[in-house]
């Protein structure tokens, strides 16, 4: 890693043990973020762990996106094959160069893109290379439409959010943040299948400071289901990392005091040995 380690000492703060959702330069939608500055960000924070996890769809992709624009991923079949063998992807560039600053308390993996079906966005070859898995749902037939109904996209929500949470994935990011940029309402019915598949599957929950999501309301449905909950900055901002005010409120509102906060975190166990080099062509 460039500059030096970041601290092995046990955080004061419970919340800054650490951030596992981070972006870099390889973002579109990143303002001013680099690798080397989530770097020293999280060295300055103190944080004990940083995943740096780009969009798996984003890196399928030439710098400036595909022609189709980065929905394509979604709609076009066959589509990471094809920017795979046109060499019109990023991923090798991408693994390449966070590899550089990988060490014990810096680890490489991907916001993995969730399609309609609930698979997920990635060549099989890539998803071995990765030390975190964090899956995402980003989009779904129905927040295309031009006016998105509640009741149908809530359906969808329900089917490709718990089909996702029954991949290998460690955690799922911003559990409702589909629901809540489609205006849709977080209802019970929407909110109870999910819950269920990720206590069902071992599957971390996040608190995402960038999208404020979710709420104290879900977070409570987590905690009783004895679910394990990740702390991510999913910074798309240098001064969005470290700030876990959001992640307080909500454990707060869920009834747990921020300064106990440690028994219902996500400790994450990384998927490959340091020592096995990363590489995809």
């Amino acid at each position: 890693m460039k500059g030096p380690p970041l601290t092995s000492q046990p955080a004061a703060d419970p919340l800054l043990s650490h951030d596992i959702h981070t972006h870099t330069e390889f973002a579109p939608c990143a303002e001013g973020v680099t690798l080397e500055g989530v770097a020293r960000r999280a060295r300055e924070a103190g944080i004990r762990l940083l995943c740096i996890t780009e969009h798996s769809r984003h890196l399928y992709a030439p710098e400036g996106g595909p022609p189709e624009g980065y929905r394509a991923a979604f709609i076009i079949p066959g589509f990471l094959d094809r920017q795979r063998s046109a060499g019109q992807w990023r991923v090798p560039q991408f693994i390449r160069t966070a590899s550089a600053y990988r060490s014990e308390n810096v680890w490489v993996g991907m916001e993995v893109d969730v399609d309609f079906d609930g698979e997920l966005i990635i060549h099989d070859d890539v998803f071995e290379q990765l030390d975190i898995v964090v899956a995402a749902v980003h989009l779904l037939p129905e927040r295309m439409a031009k006016e998105p109904r509640a009741e149908a996209l809530t359906d969808e929500y329900i089917r490709v959010t718990c089909k996702a949470l029954e991949k290998d994935v460690d955690v799922l990011a911003h559990p409702t943040r589909i629901l809540k940029h489609t205006y849709v309402p977080v209802t019970e019915r929407a909110i109870v299948p999910v819950l269920d598949a990720a206590a069902a599957n071992g599957v971390a929950l996040e608190i995402n400071r960038h999208s404020l999501d979710p709420d104290d309301y879900f977070i409570r449905g987590a905690l009783e289901r004895g679910i394990k909950l990740a702390i991510g900055s999913d910074a798309h901002k240098l001064e969005e990392m470290a700030d876990f005010g959001f992640a307080r409120k909500v454990l707060e509102g869920a009834g747990v005091n921020p300064a106990e906060a440690g028994k219902h975190l996500f400790t994450p166990k990384r998927r490959r040995t340091l020592a096995h080099p990363q590489s995809v062509s």
